[in-house]
């Protein structure tokens, strides 16, 4: 049999490190939009080389430079290629991305692009260790892997592509494990998001003491709004920053209005249907001109669902470009703006905001919002879809080919680029950060939340199902960290991945689970099965919309809570690893009992004593938070009922 066929799997990195170096939500966009197109370059050239692109789906060279299909392609591909020509297709590939010996490719073009950006016309443009850092960093940081397997060329089996694919992908792996060598000598102030590199500078050229004095005396005086005083930024870093007007006429939206996003709406709808309160926001708009003809911030953004709201207001959108840190006294004292902006503001000349401000919050129906959530989504065993190795309930394997492969990557594509924008940002309050493949990065507000996760995750499940026959059920899991707008962004990011981790390892995946960064520093975490049978964030919906509407106190999970607890502790042994009550197998029914007494009990002396008691409402609350409590195997499973539930009511509050 003659082998004139190839797969070649190419991946370039790092991913998650380049990605969550952010400090701001404009730096994580232009983070994922920098790898897409350089993922697309390496697809250019391997396509320009003859090469079948089966993973991501790309019709021709033309895709690559549609911006909306560019910001769907992952940072690995797989494509066919002739066996003869593969390992030249490859080098070809890696060397239109980055030649390391020569300091050339696309990656270079594109920092020596941000690098002109900062030193046009400057006197230390030529600098010589100016210039070297800004290389070798570059050489140091990116790694470009590729794997060739070779197969048949024609009349491929079914079994026989799964093979080649889980072989390919195994190599891969351990190609990975060997890590490059990339010596790189770093001294100097440490980049405050890139941690292992030093903040660039113009070294020993005389004119800056320190990569922080080069950003409060230039960068940052240069372009008020994108730099701030007191940064230190590698090369890295600085190309992200100056890489966005790239990808985005508008600024990403901040962490602050993410989470304002239902304060925002309320302004929205309120200023629509209220000529008074109108008048005041126009008022607090013109005296945040006039404190920002001070601070010389750039302009900020908001959810694009709300921007559309507001789209024939010219008024509206502009409050919706505003900061809204602006709206927190605590940001507004004349310390905080002198630390944040080095720009020394009176309190007088702060009356005339703070007035506007007041006037506007004390008529409004919202007050400002402190927490925002992101988070991953993943389909769940995607390589053994890929690979043949998924069994329906009858035992059957779903076979595949490059055409099915093929298949796959197209519905994907469709998900990615048409399905998740509007479920995250056309029907919620969402923002998507990436959607490529079966991943998925996007902020919310923590009231949209559920709705969000659901949505995302049963229309991945349809997606695949159309392009499977239904082939078995396809499934995917969430990270979710819900935080203060103030907490480090990689510390968040990095949470969420955590989180994510926790769903598909400790739940046994089709799971969504939620880590919730206190700013007083308590982090928890917890989670549950997507599974429809299992409802629960239909009843978490349930439950929220009973608090909001007065039909329950916000105490009765943890009456419940405090009640059941000792119970647990009391039925069994302990539990050490998790610090959780684990009581004994012929125990769980008879405490399971109790607990729906219990839980019965709470309920109706609440209810009874409710302003707005809507019946039907808390009936649907008590059989669905019975049905999940009778569905729980163990203790440890109630306990994450009511983690869940609190958690729930965290968020519903937005975070007070």
């Amino acid at each position: 049999m003659s082998k004139n066929q190839s797969l070649l799997l190419f991946t370039i990195g790092p991913v998650q490190s380049f990605i969550a170096a952010s400090r701001k939500t404009q730096d994580l966009f232009t983070g994922s939009m920098i790898l897409s197109e350089i993922a697309g370059e390496a697809i250019k050239s391997v396509i320009n080389d003859n090469g079948d692109i089966i993973f991501p789906y790309v019709s021709g060279k033309g895709d690559l430079d549609d911006r909306m299909l560019l910001a769907s392609i992952p940072n690995r591909f797989l494509a066919k290629v002739p066996t003869e020509k593969a390992t030249w297709i490859a080098q070809r590939a890696e060397k239109r991305l980055i030649d390391k010996e020569s300091s050339t490719g696309f990656i270079h073009e594109m920092v020596n692009m941000s690098k002109g950006n900062i030193d046009n016309g400057e006197d230390f443009k030529n600098h010589p260790l100016w210039n070297l850092e800004w290389q070798n960093q570059t050489n140091a940081y990116w790694e470009v892997y590729w794997t060739i397997l070779d197969m048949p060329d024609d009349n491929i089996t079914e079994n026989e592509y799964g093979k080649y694919y889980i072989d390919l992908e195994n190599y891969s792996g351990c190609r990975k494990t060997i890590r490059n060598f990339n010596p790189l000598i770093q001294s100097g102030i440490k980049c405050g998001t890139f941690l292992n590199y030093s903040a660039v500078f113009p070294l020993n050229h005389g004119k800056y003491k320190n990569s922080r004095d080069f950003t409060k005396n230039y960068l940052a005086k240069k372009y008020p709004g994108k730099y701030k005083p007191g940064e230190s930024l590698s090369s890295l870093a600085i190309v992200k920053r100056e890489m966005a007007e790239r990808y985005t006429k508008e600024s990403f939206p901040s962490t602050v209005n993410l989470a304002n996003g239902k304060f925002n709406e309320s302004v929205i709808d309120k200023a629509s249907a209220d000529e008074q309160y109108h008048i005041l926001v126009s008022n607090y708009l013109e005296e945040y001109k006039k404190l920002n003809e001070k601070l010389k911030t750039t302009k900020s953004s908001n959810y694009p669902i709300l921007l559309e709201k507001a789209k024939n207001d010219k008024v509206l959108v502009e409050f919706l470009k505003t900061d809204n840190q602006f709206l927190f006294e605590e940001f507004t004292m004349p310390q905080a703006l002198e630390k944040e902006y080095d720009v020394k503001i009176a309190s007088d000349e702060l009356s005339g905001f703070v007035s506007a401000r007041r006037e506007l919050l004390k008529a409004g129906n919202e007050k400002p919002s402190k927490y925002y959530a992101v988070f991953y989504f993943d389909g769940d065993k995607m390589g053994e879809w890929l690979s043949g190795s998924t069994k329906n309930n009858a035992g059957k394997l779903f076979r595949v080919t490059p055409d099915i492969h093929r298949n796959i990557s197209r519905a994907l594509r469709e998900f990615s680029i048409n399905t998740v924008p509007d479920a995250v940002e056309k029907r919620k309050t969402g923002k998507l950060v990436f959607a490529g493949g079966d991943d998925v990065i996007a902020f919310t507000t923590v009231q949209a939340l559920w709705d969000i996760i659901a949505e995302v995750r049963l229309r991945f499940g349809r997606a695949m199902g159309e392009v499977t026959g239904n082939f078995a059920p396809a499934t995917g899991s969430c990270g979710i960290a819900v935080a203060h707008y103030g907490q480090a962004l990689q510390d968040v990011l990095t949470e969420a991945r955590s989180a994510e981790k926790y769903a598909k390892d400790k739940l046994g995946r089709d799971a969504f689970a939620i880590s919730i960064i206190k700013h007083s520093g308590e982090r928890t975490i917890t989670g549950a099965k997507f599974s429809e049978e299992a409802g629960y964030i239909a009843l978490i919906k349930t439950f929220t919309k009973a608090i909001e509407e007065e039909s329950l106190s916000g105490s009765f999970i943890y009456q419940v809570e405090s009640e059941i607890i000792p119970m647990l502790d009391a039925g069994g042994e302990k539990n050490t690893e998790e610090g959780k009550a684990a009581p004994k197998a012929e125990n769980i029914e008879e405490i399971k009992a109790v607990i729906s007494s219990i839980i019965k009990f709470t309920l109706k002396r609440q209810t009874e004593t409710m302003p707005n008691k809507n019946k039907e409402l808390t009936e649907k609350l008590k059989k669905d938070l019975l049905k999940m409590v009778m569905s729980t195997k163990n203790a440890t499973g109630i306990i994450e009922l009511t983690a869940l539930l609190k958690s729930a009511q965290f968020l519903m509050r937005g975070g007070d």
